[in-house]
């Protein structure tokens, strides 16, 4: 999740309390008759989700209800608004997981299903659907069995994030997998991942981790950049970092390898931190401890904002440890800035495949970081129109399909 859409999900309007129905309103109309009927079973619905959903719920062969395990803040106002989609009771309670190859510690909130087959009863679906591979989705496919309809999951894990998880993942992992009809793998490390665990490739549809492109290109082509780079101050090449500001992103190694580099190239060139988080004053702290010059924190921006910041850049730094995509490379090579990305990110693993498009990167290796970034400062920067380009290939148009494809096979 990109820091405007945290500081969205964070100051999206509260409506009512967190059980009301929006269905009650007459924005959202009654399942359509003699529709296949399919329930999806989310954590929430992003803003880089909405347009999939919004497109499953204007169709008119089948009736999709969308079922959220968090709460209605969670979810961006619109599909409130537009979508069938109702709250299912729960528990929510945090859980860390320790990645002890990168050392970092991840936290993610993890809802236990009260209500859920009670609400997956009441619907009767032809076929469920649900994300992650947690309880929510343990509570789905044992009443998909009970129901003896057809379950499918989807979802975003890779190989590099699956590698440690906990003893209790890996039992509901047990249970859950061998359960399913078919998946839906957004990206493609995510598809490889499934088939590596032994599964028929003919069961997993490829999904698309996209962003709206064309609303991120004609913003950043639009940006006045001479204007945005007056007004922040930046200079030479500037290397943007984007996101929440805690430890699992790897700021602090980026600039570690800022850091070292030929202090020429720090002189004459600039890096901008952009975002909010846990880990702001300790890395504000860092970068007056390593002394480093023409460093530019701008704190969060909002979602409208972006574009501009992008357009200010030169190249973008993703140098997360922990990631089963990060959407900002999608962001960045839509605003025509080539990534140096994480190896350890589904997003570089499938986008970052040639140097016309950047270059992967490891972020627990400063010294190698460190040559890549006096590389990049030199070198002749990528085509943006090939790096949009590129990009554009990864679109909702293509999980719409995916989706609906699995709903035509399976739904009965």
């Amino acid at each position: 999740m990109t820091t405007w859409q945290a500081n969205r999900v964070a100051n999206a309007p509260k409506t009512g309390s967190p059980n009301d129905d929006p269905r009650q309103s007459p924005a959202h109309p009654s399942t359509k008759a003699r529709a296949k009927k399919v329930a999806l079973v989310t954590k929430c619905v992003p803003p880089y989700r909405y347009p999939v959903f919004r497109a499953l719920h204007a169709s008119t062969r089948f009736a999709t209800r969308f079922i959220a395990s968090m709460p209605w803040s969670w979810s961006v106002p619109e599909a409130r608004k537009t979508l069938d989609l109702i709250r299912s009771r729960g528990i929510t309670i945090n859980r860390s997981t320790k990645h002890k190859s990168v050392n970092v510690e991840q936290k993610e909130p993890v809802t236990i299903p009260l209500s859920l087959p009670l609400d997956l009863l009441r619907f009767r679906p032809d076929l469920i659907i649900s994300g992650n591979m947690g309880p929510v989705s343990l509570a789905s496919v044992l009443t998909a069995r009970l129901m003896r309809v057809p379950f499918v999951l989807w979802t975003e894990e890779i190989a590099t994030t699956a590698g440690e998880i906990s003893r209790i993942q890996k039992i509901l992992r047990r249970i859950i997998l061998p359960r399913t009809n078919a998946f839906l793998a957004w990206g493609k490390p995510a598809v490889d991942y499934i088939v590596s665990q032994g599964f028929d490739p003919a069961r997993v549809h490829y999904c698309a981790q996209a962003i709206d492109n064309d609303w991120w290109i004609a913003r950043s082509r639009a940006a006045d950049r001479d204007a945005i780079r007056q007004q922040l101050g930046l200079k030479g090449r500037v290397f943007l970092l984007t996101g929440q500001l805690i430890s699992r992103k790897g700021f602090d190694k980026l600039m570690m390898a800022w850091a070292k580099l030929d202090p020429r190239h720090q002189a004459e060139n600039a890096l901008l931190v952009v975002g909010s988080g846990e880990d702001e004053e300790k890395l504000r702290q860092l970068a007056r401890d390593l002394e480093i010059p023409n460093i530019v924190f701008t704190g969060g921006k909002s979602h409208d904002e972006l574009p501009d910041i992008y357009s200010a850049a030169d190249v973008l730094v993703f140098p997360s440890l922990v990631d089963v995509w990060g959407m900002v490379v999608n962001e960045g090579l839509a605003c025509g800035l080539p990534v140096l990305a994480s190896k350890y990110a589904g997003s570089s693993q499938e986008l970052i495949t040639s140097p016309e498009y950047g270059e992967q990167i490891d972020p627990l290796d400063i010294d190698s970081m460190t040559a890549t970034l006096g590389k990049w400062m030199e070198c002749e920067l990528p085509d943006a129109e090939i790096l949009r380009t590129h990009v554009r290939k990864i679109n909702f148009g293509v999980t719409v399909k995916a989706f609906e494809d699995v709903i035509e096979q399976l739904g009965s």
